[in-house]
């Protein structure tokens, strides 16, 4: 069975596209890759269309998460993220592509430091510490620079819980910048 954890589907003046599941390759199989992304984009005829972006997503691959986030940040305005369940980890930088980023009342958001593997002498685990450094750099300054929440924040949100960081309701997210509005509620009657 051929699984999508995302498609792009183009519709009259929108392209939405769905980011389902895990950033990046695994072991097991690939997620949403900076490249399958790409290529259905230049598949479609996205001009000057509007971009909606549905995430819900534990997170993955920081590199292939910040490349999606550059290639939908160089659409300009027309981006609307939207964080629908769990936003977390790298599917947070995708979620900062938006001009408007909404979330909903029911979802949560997680930023939080890296993680890697770090195996062999002192001198490899020296250098994939400060590859994790640069890696947080990276990704404190995509938060800093698109919700203006000042560097001390982030970082202390990013330290919480040994730093796997803590899960924000919507009103918090809205709070530190990184959402710009609640999805309303649209139950029927």
């Amino acid at each position: 069975m051929e699984k999508h954890y995302f498609n792009i589907v183009e519709s009259g003046d929108q392209v939405t596209i769905v980011v389902y599941g895990i950033i990046g390759e695994s072991w097991w199989d690939e997620g949403v890759t900076f490249k399958s992304v790409s290529d259905q984009l230049k598949e479609i005829a996205a001009g000057s269309k509007k971009v909606l972006v549905k995430i819900n997503s534990y997170g993955g691959d920081v590199n292939d998460a910040l490349a999606i986030f550059e290639t939908l940040r160089s659409m300009g305005d027309r981006v609307t993220t939207e964080c629908v369940g769990f936003c977390a980890s790298a599917a947070t930088i995708i979620a900062m592509a938006g001009s408007v980023r909404r979330m909903s009342s029911y979802g949560l958001f997680l930023i939080h430091k890296c993680s890697s593997g770090a195996w062999g002498n002192e001198n490899e685990v020296e250098a994939e510490l400060e590859a994790q450094r640069k890696v947080n750099e990276c990704m404190i300054k995509v938060y800093e620079d698109v919700t203006g929440c000042k560097r001390e924040k982030l970082e202390a949100l990013m330290n919480e819980n040994n730093g796997n960081g803590i899960w924000l309701n919507v009103d918090e997210a809205i709070e530190y910048g990184f959402i710009t509005e609640a999805i309303p509620d649209t139950k029927e009657d």
